[in-house]
């Protein structure tokens, strides 16, 4: 009797992928198209199978977030597919580095791919050519994220200071009564502004009267065309024929011009103001989350303890650049011996739990095997259907474990080198990353006392120096 093996080449085994990218598509045309090549080249639907991605959006997903294509790539590295059928090259990828990297994937394996869209170039085995083709696939997603984009702007699902009526091509957007009148006085105010000084008194007045308002919402009211009844586009301004104007363009214009002769001491004065810490300080004392405070806009913010521990306070400039250099000296402790170890282990006993599954399921896979044998006998009885079920759940719980299995030994070669490059580069290119992301990862929290700050750092056992999870600088 011979077992099931995961790796055996089947030349005529086929995948046939689709994907929407909204719940009010459908994928029946590219169904259809696939099952209409499947007919005409007399394909045993037996060793065809189906890989759907529903409600899947290739602009805004990766490859990782779209299950079915994954599960494509999961058999194919098995060798459990050897040819794809897919509508077009937009339904694999809309950004052309993932699609690059599917057809490298599709080389390596000898896949053959079919397009069943009408005008659709034949798979090319020359990379550049293909290539030039997912660059087309890219701009088409670009253009769609595009007109979404302008949908989006011209027929907001709110906004500030309008009601919304009507549905679809008959939605009209009339001024708030209640609103009106202040964002008109928004407007003019900032026009009278003279100087800097001015515009920030301005932006003060109205943050309370607009609903308190951040500074930098207030500043996105003054450059959106939509209270003048336009949008911008490449050529300029267009009339909004659905929207009544709050304010007149030439005012609109007016405003940008005094934002434009500003836009520097504003911006500046802006991100001083803001509540722009990396990560959100506790107080030491009671454990709390602190409360920002801004004085006037220019002024630089700074937190204070919610519960009014008055000498727990520290400014945000002050405050974000002594975590920053905090940061630098948690990247130099870190230890990539001990990260290797950990990561090591934990890969062992992964695949240890692996193997033990498979020859479990192997042994089961064999009993099923052993009884079909004798229920076939020189008699030739049917096999039940039941048992037949059986064995082909096991072969693919099988399946599902060898593809870990595979994961787990590509990253057991790469993870020396890995590691040593994400140490030698964060080090040196940390201030380059985006530190609002990065902070949360490094520090679990931040402690303000009266004279030091206090940092838990996530990852505490891998630095060089005492492996304690707590670090106190000034």
């Amino acid at each position: 009797m011979q077992y099931y093996d995961a790796r055996k080449i089947l030349d005529d085994a086929v995948g046939a992928y689709f994907r929407v990218s909204s719940i009010g598509q459908n994928m029946n045309t590219q169904i259809a198209l696939a099952d209409a090549y499947i007919s005409n080249q007399n394909i045993d639907l037996n060793k065809v199978t189906y890989y759907k991605d529903d409600n899947v959006s290739a602009n805004k997903l990766t490859i990782e977030k779209r299950p079915a294509l994954m599960k494509l790539l999961d058999d194919i590295r098995l060798g459990k597919i050897k040819t794809v059928i897919v509508y077009h090259r937009d339904r694999l990828a809309r950004n052309f580095y993932e699609f690059v990297s599917l057809i490298k994937e599709f080389y390596k394996y000898n896949i053959k791919v079919i397009y069943t869209a009408e005008g659709q170039p034949p798979f090319s085995d020359v990379l550049a050519i293909e290539s030039l083709y997912g660059v087309f696939a890219q701009n088409e997603g670009k253009n769609i994220v595009r007109r979404t984009s302008d949908t989006r702007k011209q027929f907001p699902a709110q906004a500030f200071g309008y009601i919304r009526t009507g549905v679809k091509k008959d939605t009209k957007y009339v001024p708030d009564p209640v609103l009106i009148y202040d964002i008109k006085s928004f407007f003019n105010g900032i026009v009278e502004s003279k100087t800097p000084n001015d515009l920030f008194q301005t932006l003060m007045k109205y943050k309370s009267t607009l609903n308190n308002k951040n500074f930098p919402v207030l500043l996105n009211y003054l450059r959106n065309p939509f209270y003048a009844g336009r949008i911008r586009t490449p050529y300029g301004y267009d009339v909004l024929h659905h929207v009544k104007p709050i304010i007149s363009f030439e005012e609109f214009l007016e405003v940008q011009e005094v934002i434009e002769l500003h836009q520097e001491n504003l911006l500046e004065a802006i991100n001083k103001s803001s509540n722009n810490g990396l990560i959100h300080p506790l107080c030491s004392i009671c454990k709390t989350n602190m409360v920002f405070r801004s004085p006037a806009l220019g002024e630089s913010g700074y937190y204070v303890c919610s519960k009014k521990h008055s000498k727990i306070m520290i400014t945000v400039e002050d405050y974000n650049q002594t975590i920053t250099n905090q940061l630098s000296e948690v990247l130099d402790n870190i230890s990539t011996e001990k990260i290797k170890k950990d990561v090591f282990k934990h890969l062992r006993e992964l695949e240890n739990k692996h193997i033990k599954e498979i020859e479990f399921l192997d042994r089961k896979l064999k009993e099923y095997h052993k009884q079909i044998t004798q229920i076939i006998g020189p008699n030739q009885l049917s096999i039940p259907q039941d048992l037949i079920s059986k064995a082909r759940e096991i072969k693919e719980r099988i399946s599902n474990h060898q593809v870990i299995m595979i994961r787990i030994e590509e990253s057991r070669k790469g993870i020396n080198e890995v590691i040593d490059k994400i140490k030698s580069r964060l080090v040196g290119h940390v201030l380059n990353y985006d530190l609002y992301f990065l902070m949360p990862l490094f520090f679990s929290s931040i402690e303000v006392s009266s004279d030091a700050l206090i940092y838990h750092v996530a990852f505490g056992d891998y630095l060089e120096e005492s492996g304690e999870k707590d670090a106190v600088g000034a």
